[in-house]
């Protein structure tokens, strides 16, 4: 049996991280949602979720991404997404479009770089 999803948040420069191990759906999505915005600083220049463990995402965990990045968009943050390139997770977010919403990115390096520093 796979596990709901577990939350961590770290801080990285300018960029909150956070990582998602697990299965995101209805049960847990929005409780999901509020506890990473309520990790996200307002002096962050944004937010990555690092889904390289995120093993399943049904329409409630896109819907909570889809919020994420208007909530943030309204704050003057950024948000990306890291999965590696054969992920499940990926292909969801690619096939929903919610790819041009959210950049995704192949590593947290990578993610990292891309993030425009606030002024």
């Amino acid at each position: 049996m796979t596990e709901l999803a577990r939350l961590t948040m770290e801080q990285r420069g300018e960029a909150a991280v956070a990582a998602i191990v697990g299965e995101i759906d209805s049960s847990n999505a929005v409780d999901l949602g509020a506890e990473i915005v309520a990790g996200v600083p307002n002096t962050a220049a944004g937010l990555i979720l690092q889904l390289e463990g995120t093993s399943y995402l049904d329409s409630a965990g896109i819907r909570t991404f889809c919020d994420l990045h208007d909530r943030l968009r309204k704050r003057g943050q950024q948000l990306r997404a890291v999965l590696p390139e054969n992920s499940p997770v990926r292909r969801v977010l690619v096939l929903t479009e919610v790819h041009r919403l959210i950049p995704l990115d192949a590593s947290l390096d990578r993610a990292l770089s891309e993030l425009t520093p606030r002024s």
